[in-house]
C-alpha cells in the first residue's frame, strides 16, 4: 500500500510539471527586459492565450461550351484558405513600433509580411497608471477585422465562449457587440501574448567579521629634568 502511495504521489507530480503555466505579459514585464531596444525581447518566448484563425476566400468563375448539350455553362467556384494558430502557439517578436508588437508565429526573422500586432491595452475598464495593469492584446475597434499576411488580405476570425448568466444580469455582462440569447452571451476571446512567469531566486551571501573592540590608554607620567649646572648668572 505504501508503495501505491509513493506512486500515485510521483505521477501527481509529473502530472503538475507537465502543465506549462502562462501569464500574461505586461507593461511590467516590458520594464523588466528594458523595452525598446527590442534587443532582449527577441529573446522572449511568446505564447498567445487563445486561437487565431486567417481566412480568406478565392472565388472565380469559368465558362465553357458544354459537349453534351451544346450551350454555355457558366460555373461559379469558391475556395476557402484558411490559417489556424492555436492556442498557447510559441511566436517570437518581429519588431516593436510604438506600443505595438508584432509577433511572428511562422516564416525568417527578415520577413515582415507574416506579423500579428498585439497592442498594449488596458488589463480592465478601470484605468489605472500600474504597468502590471496593462497587456498587449489583438483587439480590433469593429468586426469583421481583416489583416495583410503574407501579402493577401485575410480576415480574422476570434475563438468564441458561452458564457452563462442570470437573466437579471444580462445587461451586466453583456458588452456591445456580444450576441445575447437567452440566459448566456458568446463572449469574443481576443488572444493576448502570454509568457512564463518570472523566475525569481533569491542568494544571500553572509561575510561577517569580529571587531576586538578599543580601551582607553593611560598616558605616561612625565619625567622630571635636573637643574642645569652652567654658570651663574647675576
Amino acid at each position: 500500500m505504501r508503495g501505491l502511495n509513493l506512486t500515485a504521489i510521483l505521477l501527481s507530480l509529473i502530472s503538475f510539471a507537465s502543465c506549462t503555466p502562462f501569464v500574461p505579459f505586461t507593461a511590467l514585464h516590458m520594464q523588466m527586459v528594458g523595452g525598446t531596444p527590442p534587443d532582449r525581447l527577441q529573446n522572449l518566448q511568446f505564447y498567445i492565450s487563445d486561437e487565431i484563425r486567417l481566412r480568406r476566400e478565392i472565388g472565380y468563375q469559368e465558362r465553357y461550351v458544354e459537349d453534351a448539350t451544346h450551350t454555355i455553362r457558366v460555373e461559379d467556384r469558391r475556395q476557402i484558405l484558411e490559417i489556424r494558430i492555436p492556442r498557447h502557439t510559441p511566436g517570437v517578436l518581429s519588431r516593436v513600433a510604438g506600443d505595438t508588437l508584432y509577433v511572428r508565429f511562422e516564416g525568417p526573422p527578415g520577413d515582415p509580411g507574416r506579423e500579428i500586432p498585439f497592442t498594449k491595452r488596458p488589463r480592465n475598464v478601470y484605468l489605472t497608471d500600474e504597468p502590471e495593469d496593462f497587456i498587449y492584446q489583438l483587439r480590433p475597434e469593429r468586426l469583421p477585422f481583416y489583416l495583410m499576411y503574407g501579402g493577401n488580405l485575410s480576415e480574422v476570425c476570434f475563438s468564441t465562449e458561452k458564457t452563462e448568466v442570470s437573466r437579471e444580469n444580462v445587461d451586466m455582462y453583456a458588452g456591445k457587440g456580444d450576441h445575447v440569447k437567452r440566459h448566456y452571451y458568446m463572449k469574443t476571446l481576443y488572444p493576448v501574448l502570454m509568457v512564463r512567469p518570472v523566475r525569481q531566486t533569491s542568494d544571500v551571501e553572509r561575510a561577517h567579521r569580529t571587531l576586538p573592540g578599543q580601551r582607553l590608554t593611560v598616558p605616561e607620567e612625565a619625567t622630571p629634568v635636573a637643574p642645569s649646572s652652567g654658570p651663574a648668572t647675576f
